[in-house]
Formats: structure tokens, C-alpha cells, sequence
């Protein structure tokens, strides 16, 4: 049985810590940051609510509550953090495709800490979304396969005969991709027209 002097100490110090709260959160410029200290001290209140409680099981209580802290507060903070970082990232192209390389290890760490035992299968799903997301593709042809073909192909011909055939290709293949989840042909098809105009110009100079 608890004593009354740690009852007493626990329901002072849960006290303080929600009247305080609200003071120490207004110091916290970060809003990542302040929701990460938030839900903390909301698990630390709750830790010491069960340990002045009447149930003596305390070992089984601060195990549930610390696996609700990693559960439901760690991950969404990660998730918030990590989108606070991605806005200063001054590089669009960088941003964009680093905030889309985000998704699949956020969740990850939500599928390694949830309920589910088969952490594989969930983690291919996780995966195939990934690689099927069509934002994912958009991002591999217009901000990755032309850039690189543009800086590894110097020779301005052979670079616009590539881009021709690749454009070629997907306009051959637009009415099957319309007809699939996946990136939009048109927005790729811009991007290579892009790509041979600058080609042509520079075999023109």
C-alpha cells in the first residue's frame, strides 16, 4: 500500500506540473518542439497519477504509458519536426524530393512501434506505396532522369535524340498511363520538351 506522504508529493507534483505548463510552453518558439514538450509532460503527469493511484501494479502502468508516449506522441513528433526542418531546406528541388523521401521513414518507425507483430509484410506495403506514390515517379523523371541525363550526356545531338525517344515513349504510352495511378505524363512530357530546347540551342550555338 502507498503512503499517504507519496500520495501527497505525487498529486503536489502533478499539480505544479499543470499549472506550469501552459508558462513553460509560451517560452518555446519551436512549434515541433513545443508539441514535443507538451505531450511529455502530459505522459510524465500521467506517470505520476499512476503512481499515486491506489493500483500497486505501478511497473505495468509506467510500461503503458511509456509505450503510449512511443506510440502515439513520438512518431507524429518525428513526422513534425522533420516538415519544420524540410521548410528551411532553400532548394525547391532538394525540399521536394527530401519531404517525399520523408513519408516512407515516418512510417516505418509508426509500423515498428504499433501493435502489429508482422513488421515485414507491413514494411512492404510501405514500400510499394512508396515507389507507386505518383508524385514519387513524377519527382524520379522530371527532377532526377532529366537532370541526369542533361549533365551526363555533354553532346547536345545525342542528348536530344534521347530526350526525343524518351518523349516518344511516353506519348505512346500516355492512354495506358492515364488509365493508372501513376505520374502525369503531360508534366514529364514539359519537362523534356524543356530539356530539347535547351539541346538544341546549344548544338545551334
Amino acid at each position: 500500500m502507498k503512503s499517504s506522504i507519496i500520495k501527497w508529493g505525487g498529486g503536489l507534483l502533478g499539480k505544479l506540473l499543470k499549472a506550469y505548463t501552459p508558462a513553460l510552453l509560451a517560452l518555446i518558439v519551436s512549434p515541433s518542439l513545443k508539441i514535443a514538450v507538451s505531450a511529455l509532460l502530459l505522459r510524465v503527469q500521467e506517470l505520476i497519477a499512476a503512481m499515486t493511484d491506489e493500483d500497486p501494479n505501478d511497473a505495468e502502468q509506467a510500461e503503458r504509458i511509456a509505450r503510449r508516449f512511443v506510440s502515439e506522441d513520438a512518431v507524429p513528433i518525428a513526422d513534425g519536426v522533420i516538415d519544420e526542418k524540410l521548410l528551411l531546406i532553400p532548394n525547391l528541388r532538394a525540399r521536394r524530393g527530401l519531404t517525399l523521401l520523408a513519408v516512407p521513414v515516418v512510417d516505418t518507425m509508426r509500423l515498428l512501434t504499433d501493435d502489429e507483430p508482422d513488421n515485414a509484410a507491413q514494411a512492404e506495403v510501405v514500400l510499394d506505396t512508396f515507389i507507386l506514390n505518383p508524385a514519387v515517379q513524377d519527382f524520379a523523371m522530371t527532377e532526377l532522369l532529366v537532370p541526369i541525363i542533361e549533365k551526363r550526356v555533354p553532346n547536345p545531338m545525342l542528348r536530344a535524340l534521347i530526350m526525343e525517344a524518351l518523349e516518344t515513349g511516353i506519348r505512346e504510352g500516355a492512354i495506358d498511363l492515364a488509365e493508372a495511378d501513376v505520374f502525369d505524363p503531360e508534366a514529364v512530357i514539359t519537362t523534356i520538351e524543356q530539356s530539347k530546347i535547351k539541346a538544341e540551342k546549344a548544338q545551334a550555338a
